[in-house]
């Protein structure tokens, strides 16, 4: 995934439910500074946004190998669904990164808005920098560290079940 220097962290289909009479719609998404949004068709990007959820006070269930729920806590939910549980995984690890780094900076927000600087020297300023910049990397490993733990058994029941329906098709064609 890429980091926060690029304009969208992640994008791709997925299926929305829309509601009961058209089931789930094909939409664009769009993972970008904490937000998602998605889109009709690509194209859309450029003048309409169907709808943006703010990751910071979003909460992301998984609910079976391709269908996850993303809400805000209050009326806004998007129940979503992955072409794929590989893809379904890679949306989870990216909307839950994402997630962390919107909370990391509004933490940072607050904490900054709080603190008066005196004005530093400029040897002072590099090594507060250097030391900020590391904090974050290390941030960001742990975060990745904590979701690899988490996501992982998931991830390898996943393809161990995969890996026998696989087998049980194959001997089932054999007979």
């Amino acid at each position: 995934m890429p980091d926060g220097k690029v304009s969208a962290e992640y994008r791709g289909w997925l299926s929305k439910w829309t509601n009961y009479l058209k089931g789930y719609q094909k939409r664009w998404f769009v993972l970008n500074n904490g937000l998602l949004s998605y889109y009709r068709t690509q194209e859309e990007m450029a003048h309409t946004c169907r709808g943006t959820v703010n990751l910071a006070g979003a909460l992301i269930d998984t609910v079976d190998s391709l269908n996850f729920v993303i809400s805000n806590g209050g009326a806004q939910q998007f129940y979503l669904r992955a072409p794929s549980p590989v893809e379904r995984q890679r949306w989870i690890t990216a909307l839950e990164l994402a997630k962390a780094r919107a909370i990391k900076q509004l933490e940072a927000e607050h904490k900054v808005s709080g603190v008066s600087w005196s004005n530093p020297s400029s040897a002072d300023q590099n090594s507060e920098g250097s030391f900020r910049v590391l904090s974050s990397k290390l941030e960001d490993l742990t975060t990745c560290s904590t979701l690899v733990y988490r996501h992982g058994g998931e991830f390898q029941r996943e393809v161990s079940g995969l890996s026998m329906e696989t087998a049980n098709t194959g001997a089932a064609a054999a007979s």
